[in-house]
């Protein structure tokens, strides 16, 4: 038995708790007796009453229990027996060690026993049926969604995970704590679901600018209107009545638009190109603006001599600050730094927080208020992620040995950290007192004070 399989079988064991409920047997062609004990199984998260025989390290358990603890399906061909689980179907006989998987041959530690008429067979069928345990021997018999590109929070116990491929991108929703998704749209050319603050309703716009909403629950698509303009950054409204937007090929307008009727709003078009990272906070908004290089030619050299430059002095990204509602106003630009500016986030109280990313040194956290007075937040580490859910910002920075989580109390300015994680943390999705996590790829939550693994 490899050292992979021996850690299997000795978690699987381990994963079952017993307690003694009935007298010892004997067992048939053995000469000592055994002690049938009740044991628990952590099934996707639920606990559930198993039977169990322990011969040593390993741990027998009635088949009939263990088929009906993990949905399986349970029958007999003549003298034999099998379970099917998803897509592994698992065939034994009483009194053999032997087992087939999927048509291919297995050993047991433990011949398959029958005492007093119920069949024990070796815990460790259960990785052989496909079921995937986690370090605490909780057990799980979904199918992990795999290779998940993106993924974001619908609400409370389930999260949108994205893949994508040739065919387009499919959306699905997951099920924090087990993992279960199931697909809500598979779709080409569509931007990103933007999804409503009730958790109800996702928006995305089709490949023809046509803004569509999609409820949930019964994966109805409704085309919103029939504006068509090109449109970016699609974003729900704290109230749910209207979708924000960038307009255009050269994103220059921000406009919104009505989730009740599709009607089209422009709120702001002052001919300045190239916006993008647009928040929006009731009737402030914040958003970056990045200008072209200019392009100067030497009129005494031929084309071949390729005297044309691009002088990229000033195309730093800036930040900008509007009200929507204070009459005959400008935008304000906020900052003229050079550094990079990335994950702008909007402060209900006034205020814009960026990561800010020197050429040199580390990345940190930088507010900016509408006096253009800026403040570091967060120095600590090398920040990699700045994200706001309501009236917190969460701060994934990169420390020496781990990666750390900073919350910033967006009323008060106080911060505070909140967890440490392995240092190949990528990601985090805040959600309330909810967080999950994307660590080489595979999306994580925190269930029952540890963390799970939810795709693979």
């Amino acid at each position: 038995m490899t050292m992979k399989k021996t850690i299997a079988v000795t978690m699987m064991a381990a994963a079952i708790s017993t307690a003694a409920v009935g007298g010892a047997y004997a067992a048939p062609g053995s000469a000592s007796a055994v002690q049938i004990v009740q044991g628990t199984l952590n099934v996707n998260g639920m606990d559930t009453q198993v039977r169990t025989i322990a011969s040593g390290s390993v741990q027998l358990v009635a088949v009939r229990d263990l088929a009906l603890s993990l949905g399986a399906e349970l029958g007999h061909n003549g003298s034999s027996y099998y379970m099917k689980l998803n897509d592994s179907t698992v065939e034994f006989k009483v009194g053999s060690k032997q087992i087939t998987v999927n048509g291919s041959a297995q050993q047991l530690a433990l011949p398959v026993l029958n005492v007093q008429g119920v069949n024990y067979i070796d815990s460790a069928v259960v990785t052989a049926l496909g079921a995937s345990m986690d370090a605490d021997g909780g057990i799980s018999t979904v199918n992990l969604l795999e290779a998940i590109d993106s993924a974001q929070w619908i609400g409370k116990g389930k999260l949108l995970a994205s893949t994508y491929g040739e065919a387009g991108r499919t959306d699905y929703i997951v099920d924090a704590k087990t993992g279960k998704h199931e697909v809500l749209l598979v779709s080409v050319d569509t931007s990103d679901l933007a999804i409503a603050p009730d958790g109800a309703r996702a928006a995305y716009v089709d490949g023809e600018g046509f803004v569509h909403i999609l409820d949930l629950a019964s994966k109805q698509d409704s085309k919103l209107g029939e504006d068509n303009s090109i449109k970016s950054e699609l974003q729900w409204s704290a109230d749910g009545t209207a979708l924000y937007f960038l307009q255009g090929d050269k994103s220059s307008v921000v406009a919104k638009i009505s989730a009740a009727d599709g009607t089209v709003t422009k709120l702001l078009e002052d001919k300045v190109d190239y916006k993008s990272n647009l928040r929006v906070e009731g009737g402030t908004m914040a958003y970056t603006v990045v200008k072209t290089g200019k392009v100067t030619t030497d009129d005494k050299k031929s084309v071949d001599e390729d005297a044309i430059s691009i002088d990229m002095t000033g195309t730093e990204p800036q930040v900008y600050f509007y009200n929507v509602y204070q009459g005959d106003n400008k935008p304000v630009q906020l900052t003229t730094s050079t550094e990079d500016k990335i994950f702008l986030e909007l402060s209900p109280y006034g205020s814009a927080y960026y990561v800010s990313v020197p050429e040199e040194g580390s990345a940190t956290v930088v507010s900016v208020n509408k006096e253009k007075q800026t403040a570091i937040a967060v120095a600590e580490g090398d920040v990699m992620q700045a994200v706001k859910h309501k009236n917190k910002l969460y701060v994934l920075t990169a420390g020496e040995t781990n990666n750390l989580v900073y919350e910033i109390d967006l009323s008060s300015g106080s911060k505070k950290l909140i967890n440490t994680l392995s240092d190949s943390v990528t990601s985090i999705l805040p959600y309330g007192n909810q967080l999950a996590l994307i660590e080489d790829g595979i999306l994580y939550t925190f269930v029952g004070g540890s963390w799970k693994a939810i795709t693979r």
